[in-house]
């Protein structure tokens, strides 16, 4: 009888072992840090652009884009990036027309700082 009561104890003393280093195993390991994101004024997704943006005429100092279902303060960024590799001038919104199928043009000029 003596020998049952030290195997019952033996074995319920593993078992609260057993319980107590599992419970340690599956302590919280700590989140990996989010990933840095850029600042939203820096970010420019180009592939929206194809198929709705094309440019409709351009000279060293002007550049008109044609555009559907795309905002003309997103073209504009296109018109910025377009004059500062021309010179590296600022772009400025010169007029806006409207057309009967919902496509416009917007005419951007080039002008120093």
């Amino acid at each position: 009888m003596l020998k049952s009561w030290k195997i019952k104890k033996s074995a319920s003393m593993i078992g609260c072992l057993a319980l107590l280093l599992l419970a340690g195993c599956q302590s919280a390991q700590p989140m990996p840090a989010p990933a840095p994101q850029e600042p939203e004024g820096k970010q420019l997704d180009f592939s929206k652009f194809v198929g709705k943006v094309i440019v409709a005429e351009k000279t060293s100092s002007t550049v008109v884009y044609e555009y559907q279902d795309v905002r003309v303060d997103e073209v504009s960024l296109l018109a910025s990036l377009y004059c500062q590799d021309h010179g590296n001038r600022n772009a400025y919104l010169e007029k806006i027309n409207l057309y009967k199928n919902n496509r416009r043009r917007a005419s951007f000029y080039c002008s120093s700082k």
